[in-house]
């Protein structure tokens, strides 16, 4: 079985507005490659994409789903995790949004052995939940597994600047750094204690900048074979998925702009390619960002401050395009009322918050969108309810989000002259984390002050 036609099949499909049809070929992939991440990446995106188009999973969906989830649930527990990974699927297809069997999906399929098809089951959340502290988590972990140290860190980082009390992030933060550490050394030859501290910085350098130029070479050699084998079957069938690892591997350079142009190509000959479009809008995306890491480390706030406004723009232009094309993609929309705000757009961003803040996969993030949009309007009572809303949704201090709406919401009470509310809010931080912001100098302003 040719895998890699397969999924070009699959993509099409997609691509047509066929989920069903994507859905099979995807599974008969799975059936005969096990473990295949690209395959599992793309049948999720298909249970999303057949969800979107029929207005997205009602009552019996989500009641089908929960019944799956209890199978599975059971199956694990006798050890079944083949049979709980099938009823997973089974309640995928009918509720996509269901984070519970998403989440017992990805065990199941890495208690098979399974890591790089689990991976993607966590990465794919992450598409849906950038700040899932549990999938980065587990996506940190498996990427550590799979000796894909850059990416675990990135993940590991990511979950740290969400919640920087977990210990459990803590522990593998420093594992995985005091590795790294190890590795860098010289123990295996090492005579004494003495000359692994002074050889330790060299052979740091060395072996990173080893690392670093055997990568690049291979990278640039891939590149090159790509764009021969992109070259050869110009207007072939099958070319997609060499388009796409040429794509990647060109991002991965920093070659932005030949990736763009690899892609313009392709979109001139198929402008209805929904996903080469989507590409597209991801590169340039990318570009943007990497001009803006380059003009911080060097200091050029001008330069910066200009490309962080581009790139407000540019999500304002690329995600209002899929909200267009796909007015019930969650996530995109999610990320358009982002940008909207960022551009001072604010009765625009409203409109969008307000699409989505029903939907289950955006409902937290919508409220807390809501909320800052009518503060910044002076709407206070309307920014209050909808902070309040946000607050129940994100499960309650001590969390990170839980602290910034419940500081939101003191900031709201102190534009309303509420003092003693405020005051409420904030002592409600300092009970869970007495060093979060300006809540103790806040506390000792807003407190009432005792009579000699």
């Amino acid at each position: 079985m040719d895998v890699a036609k397969f999924i070009e099949r699959a993509e099409q499909a997609l691509r047509k507005r066929q989920p069903d049809q994507a859905i099979a070929l995807y599974r008969q992939v799975l059936v005969a490659s096990p473990g295949n991440a690209a395959a599992r990446t793309g049948l999720l995106a298909s249970y999303r994409r057949k969800a979107e188009l029929r207005g997205g999973p009602n009552m019996l969906d989500k009641a089908a789903a929960k019944s799956c989830y209890a199978a599975a649930l059971t199956m694990r527990s006798s050890r079944r995790h083949g049979a709980a990974a099938k009823s997973c699927d089974t309640g995928l297809e009918r509720n996509p949004n269901d984070h519970a069997l998403a989440e017992l999906l990805g065990e199941s399929l890495e208690a098979q052995g399974l890591k790089e098809e689990a991976l993607a089951v966590w990465l794919s959340m992450l598409e849906v939940d950038d700040r899932n502290v549990a999938a980065l988590k587990a996506a940190g972990r498996l990427h550590y597994e799979l000796r894909q140290i850059q990416e675990a860190l990135a993940c590991l980082d990511r979950a740290h600047q969400i919640d920087r009390h977990d210990p459990e992030v803590e522990r593998m933060r420093k594992n995985l750094a005091a590795e790294g550490t190890l590795a860098a050394t010289r123990y295996e030859t090492a005579t004494s204690s003495r000359d692994v501290i002074k050889d330790k910085d060299a052979m740091r350098r060395a072996e990173t900048g080893q690392r670093l130029h055997r990568e690049a070479g291979q990278l640039a050699g891939d590149i090159e074979e790509l764009q021969s084998k992109l070259a050869a079957g110009a207007g072939q069938p099958g070319g997609g998925e060499t388009r796409r690892q040429l794509v990647k591997a060109l991002l991965e350079a920093g070659r932005h702009d030949e990736a763009i142009a690899v892609l313009d190509e392709a979109v001139a000959a198929a402008p209805d390619d929904e996903a080469l479009a989507d590409a597209r809008g991801d590169a340039l995306l990318a570009r943007n960002e990497a001009g803006i890491r380059a003009a911080h480390g060097a200091a050029d706030e001008p330069a910066e401050k200009r490309l962080r406004d581009e790139r407000t723009a540019l999500e304002v232009e690329e995600f209002g395009r899929r909200v267009r094309l796909r007015p019930t993609d969650a996530t995109a929309r999610l990320r358009l009322a982002r940008a909207l705000y960022k551009a001072g757009e604010t009765d625009k961003a409203i409109e969008s918050f307000q699409a989505i803040v029903t939907d289950p996969r955006a409902k937290l993030d919508a409220q807390q969108g809501l909320g800052a949009c009518f503060f910044r309007k002076g709407l206070h009572p309307l920014a209050a309810r909808q902070f309040e809303a946000a607050l129940a949704s994100s499960g309650g201090l001590p969390g990170e989000r839980a602290k910034e709406i419940c500081y939101h919401l003191g900031l709201v009470s102190e534009r309303m002259n509420d003092r003693a509310g405020a005051l409420a809010r904030y002592l409600q931080i300092y009970e869970v984390d007495i060093n979060y912001r300006d809540v103790a100098r806040k506390i000792e302003d807003l407190k009432p002050r005792e009579t000699p």
